[in-house]
């Protein structure tokens, strides 16, 4: 009995994945990019990815990505404000200055059960110009 659910669960997977259908990752994705990498796979979305600045607010007012909004990850409000003004359902884009922050959030995010979220393996400095 224990196979042929199990067969029949592999099946109704493959049947939906056929018809082309978005099957959503039960476990989020969270992928660490090199700055290139990071810049062209925001570029190429085209779903309304989320930028997000992790940083302080006087950091943020020096400079900061155009796209991008700040939630402070050394907030305690952190997980409150990004679940307030970030859809779980798009990808989430987050930098700091060096990747420490960025890191800590990202992972912060994931267990928040957003959907796909990419960390800057580097910092603002690093996209600046890109």
């Amino acid at each position: 009995m224990k196979k042929i659910f199990s067969l029949a669960c592999l099946l109704g997977f493959m049947s939906c994945s056929k018809t082309g259908e978005t099957v959503t990752p039960t476990t989020p994705v969270f992928e660490d990019l090199s700055p290139a990498a990071y810049m062209a796979k925001y570029k190429s979305l085209t779903n309304s990815p989320q930028m997000v600045d992790v940083r302080t607010l006087s950091e943020f007012n020096e400079g900061h990505r155009k796209e991008a909004i700040l939630i402070d990850v050394t907030q305690a409000d952190f997980d409150q404000q990004a679940e307030k003004q970030l859809n779980k359902a798009k990808p989430v884009f987050v930098y700091c200055r060096s990747g420490s922050r960025s890191k800590a959030a990202a992972q912060r995010l994931q267990n928040l059960k957003f959907s796909i979220i990419y960390n800057l393996n580097g910092g603002f400095v690093d996209i600046q110009n890109l």
